[in-house]
């Protein structure tokens, strides 16, 4: 009579196996699963992502009005959106909020961090209830 061990497969080299181990041996046959994979996600990225930011920038660089044929200019238009006082001072407003924004963010933390021992404090002034007398 056989007697088991401290598992409970058999001992034969073929059972001893886990299912891991033979599905590694099943992909390692085949080395590329893992591009085939991700083949669908990454067309759906060219797709929908890639191809229109290019056709934007490519749009950005032509003059067009309306029907016309478009004409390249190149970077003229962003010249001439940097040129504009308007946009220079949306610039600047931007930059002066995220300044702001960042100074608060890193205060409010800060006065967080330090408020915790002065809640836990407060917390032992509470007048008792009834049912702790």
């Amino acid at each position: 009579m056989k007697t088991r061990g401290a598992t409970w497969r058999n001992s034969s080299s073929e059972t001893d196996k886990s299912f891991f181990w033979i599905l590694k041996k099943r992909i390692m046959k085949f080395p590329y699963a893992g591009y085939l994979l991700t083949m669908p996600g990454l067309i759906l990225v060219i797709e929908f992502k890639l191809i229109p930011l290019i056709n934007g920038f490519l749009l950005s660089m032509q003059n067009t009005r309306g029907f016309e044929d478009p004409k390249f200019i190149g970077l003229g238009n962003y010249s001439r959106m940097l040129e504009d006082p308007v946009v220079q001072k949306n610039f600047s407003s931007c930059a002066n909020s995220r300044m702001y924004v960042t100074n608060l963010d890193f205060t409010a933390t800060n006065f967080g961090i330090a408020d915790i021992p002065r809640v836990t404090w407060m917390a032992d002034l509470q007048e008792p209830t009834s049912a702790e007398t």
